[in-house]
């Protein structure tokens, strides 16, 4: 058996062993508890930690594809931001770029980042000057909800992503009421929140404040200091390394009112970030014994104001809406200390400012007893100015920038949900697509519209038992980012390399698949077994030059898999399963990327699992859990003869809620318990010789390691 298998095996005893161990623990103590399971009079107690079967009707509804739910609240306190939330979901990749509480992208079904869609409350959050939407700095203190769709995109989210789709969905206003919590973790981290919830006029008003904060930095061993027996090698000094610049600071506002028709929405952020550089050797990064590497930092603060203003009606058999939304985000970069020497464009500070304003339609019509219509459109007009240092310096280099341009977009979709079969149990749902953005530099070709569709099957069947299946077509334009750089290490396409512009990613996806909800015995909940496969041409990549990097169509490639998600309730008992078998490949590549044909994607593991369960005691005042991730190693580089990967990953979580009182709780716990996260190294994989070792480096953004938190909420 192979390194891989060997991981893969070990994965299932984890956690067969962490569930037999928690069933053990927990029964014990629950048979030395008092002996009544439900709660007396005037006793009060903890809602179930995981979602309690069966699943609500309305989440059934929100796609004939495959599509999770997340609640927020259920974890509250547990120190989880947006994407420790999403590594729960199957099908989802979270990918840290710089370490803990950093910035982190969602990769699903084996697609990039930048082909996943990301809206809050229906607005697309990914804006045209950036690779991908950093789900590191959305909070979800205020958030009712977190969808996931996979495949199948219903028609209310604007555009065809050909990942995903992730929509935010933030707390509707109640009438009263409101909560203050306060926690802290290891490495200097802290969460502070606040929620009102006031009668307004008409309807209610949510304010919302929260602060999520940490230093960041820990300590870590440096891997290549030892041999493969662990002894220290005499010619590198220190083993023990302290990892810097890891802090960040996110702060938060929400403004939200709400009445039967119209709401109103308004937003304000900051988030301040140190970014740690890779460590690619031993003498490189946050050397203790060197001190102008411990002083280097980079630093980027990012401030972002949204407003949005709706209204919803009915008319007969209409329901309809819309909306008006406008953001105005402001990016600034420095360096300290400056750059000694010859500096390159923005090297040293650099600002992005974007702004976008958009306007959309949508709604749904009864057009017979079996047709319902479902219609959206949308209009977006974004702007990207780029400020730094060494903007004038030259000729040279403001004919290699753009510091200045726009772009507009518009789409237009329409789907029919149709009912079918005498007892009116199957549905099939088509959907039609256009896109078209205009900007810059684009020729009138790309600029023309582009079509996409999609449908979906369902058959219900007896004994609780869904079957279903999609296809779709899907397309992506590029965005700023690929076409013109950053204004910092990515140049644009034009006036580096003699080729076209990067043209429309394009795909096609289908999944077939088999959903279960009911009861089995004393076991109450639901299943989802689902095959997929994805293809995409003209795939966007990063090819590293000389001079800098630049965004080309590179290729193209293939991605299937199997996802397995469950949720059951027995007793007092929760159990949440989710598992993802991902297998992927290069089918075609050009430029310098010839290397990886035959070889997996980048930055997609073959194989992801999360198992957490719970218990709650007689009482109900306490309830414990404990959960357990493990993610396959990850590639990263591909050459003819060799791969990297990082190493396969296992971490444990235990944790507990206690309620003092029916308005006072605390939450603990502690992560990653057997401190795997900083030992992990990379994995060089020889295609030659076909087989795999550690390399004892470690891997280039070392991981925290275990973490203990605690959070005390009070509600009012």
């Amino acid at each position: 058996m192979g390194l891989q298998g060997k991981n893969k095996a070990m994965s299932i005893r984890v956690g067969c062993t962490l569930v037999w161990g928690m069933a053990s623990l927990c029964s014990g103590l629950a048979f030395a508890a008092t002996g009544d399971s439900q709660p007396q009079e005037g006793e009060y107690g903890l809602p179930p930690v995981t979602v309690e079967a069966p699943r609500p009707a309305w989440e059934q509804r929100l796609s004939p594809g495959s599509v999770s739910v997340i609640i927020p609240e259920e974890t509250q306190g547990e120190h989880k931001r947006l994407p420790e939330l999403l590594e729960t979901v199957p099908g989802v990749h979270i990918r840290r770029m710089n370490g803990t509480g950093q910035y982190s992208v969602a990769y699903i079904r084996g697609s990039t980042a930048a082909e996943v869609g990301v809206y809050m409350d229906g607005v697309p959050l990914k804006l045209g000057s950036e690779a991908a939407v950093d789900l590191s700095v959305i909070p979800v203190e205020n958030v009712a909800r977190i969808e996931v769709y996979r495949g199948y995109i219903p028609a209310r989210f604007a555009g065809a992503p050909l990942g995903g789709v992730i929509n935010i969905v933030t707390k509707k206003p109640e009438t009263t009421g409101g909560m203050v919590s306060t926690g802290m973790r290891s490495f200097g981290g802290y969460q502070n929140s606040v929620s009102i919830n006031s009668p307004l006029g008409s309807g209610s008003l949510l304010i919302g404040i929260n602060r999520d904060q940490a230093k960041g930095d820990f300590p870590y061993n440096n891997l290549e200091t030892l041999d493969r027996q662990g002894q220290v090698r005499d010619y590198y000094p220190p083993v023990e390394r302290h990892r810097l610049n890891n802090s960040y600071h996110n702060t938060d506002v929400l403004l939200k009112w709400q009445d039967e028709q119209w709401h109103i929405k308004g937003t304000w952020r900051e988030s301040t970030n140190l970014f740690p550089t890779p460590l690619f050797n031993s003498d490189e990064d946050d050397n203790p014994a060197s001190p102008w590497f411990s002083d280097f930092r980079k630093e980027q603060t990012n401030i972002q104001k949204t407003l949005t203003v709706g209204r919803r009606l009915t008319t007969g058999k209409l329901d309809w809406g819309w909306q008006v939304d406008y953001l105005d985000q402001n990016k600034s970069w420095d360096t300290y200390p400056p750059p000694s020497g010859s500096q390159a464009i923005a090297q040293t500070n650099g600002n992005y400012q974007t702004r976008r304003t958009g306007m959309a339609l949508d709604g749904t019509y009864q057009l017979a007893d079996r047709h319902l219509l479902e219609f959206h459109g949308d209009y977006a007009h974004e702007t990207y100015d780029v400020v730094g240092n060494g903007w004038s310096a030259s000729g040279f280099f403001r004919g290699h920038f753009a510091p200045h341009y726009t772009s507009d977009q518009w789409h237009l979709q329409l789907q029919d949900t149709i009912t079918l079969g005498k007892e009116e149990d199957l549905w099939f749902t088509p959907v039609v697509r256009m896109d078209q953005v205009k900007g810059r530099g684009n020729t009138e070709e790309e600029e023309s519209w582009r079509s996409s569709w999609g449908t979906a099957l369902k058959k219900k069947l007896a004994n609780g038992w869904t079957l279903r299946s999609t296809y779709g077509t899907y397309n992506r334009f590029p965005n700023f980012y690929e076409i013109y750089g950053d204004g910092f290490f990515i140049r644009p396409n034009p006036t580096v390399i003699k080729q076209p512009l990067p043209t429309w990613e394009h795909g096609t996806q289908w999944d077939v698949g088999t959903d279960w909800q009911g009861k089995l015995g004393k076991v109450e909940g639901d299943l989802s077994l689902t095959y997929f496969h994805r293809r995409t041409e003209d795939l966007i990549d990063l090819i590293r030059l000389v001079n800098g990097s630049v965004y080309r169509n590179g290729g193209a490639g293939k991605a299937h898999g199997v996802e397995l998600d469950s949720k059951l309730a027995w007793g007092r008992w929760d159990l949440q399963l989710a598992a993802t078998w991902t297998w992927s490949e290069y089918l075609e590549a050009y430029y310098q990327q010839k290397g990886r044909l035959g070889k997996p994607f980048y930055n997609i593991p073959e194989f992801e699992s999360y198992v957490r369960l719970g218990y709650r005691f007689p009482g109900e005042k306490l309830s414990v859990f404990t959960a357990y991730h493990y993610q396959d190693e990850v590639p990263f580089s591909h050459s003819n003869s060799t791969s990297f990967y990082e190493d396969a990953l296992s971490t444990m979580e235990l944790g507990l809620h206690y309620s003092f009182r029916p308005d006072m709780k605390l939450t603990a716990g502690v992560t990653d318990v057997f401190n795997k996260g900083s030992e992990q190294q990379q994995v060089r994989h020889d295609h030659w010789e076909d087989k795999k070792d550690k390399t004892m480096q470690n891997i280039w953004f070392p991981r925290q390691g275990r973490t203990y938190y605690a959070t005390v909420q009070y509600s009012f």
